[in-house]
């Protein structure tokens, strides 16, 4: 997704890669923490939250 966006971009396109942190419990009361990618080109976030899973 990231590529095809960069590609389509008829000019240089200037962007910024930041990690966003994810936290929740799962229904075992466990606290997970992670962080995740977040892809920005301009002021358009390219990857969605359901775009980027945790590898187990």
């Amino acid at each position: 997704m990231l590529a095809s966006t960069l590609n389509a971009a008829a000019v240089p396109a200037m962007g910024v890669l930041r990690y966003g942190l994810v936290e929740f419990t799962t229904r075992s009361g466990i606290a997970v923490s992670y962080r995740r990618p977040i892809v920005e080109v301009g002021r358009t976030q390219v990857f969605a939250q359901d775009a980027v899973r945790l590898a187990a």
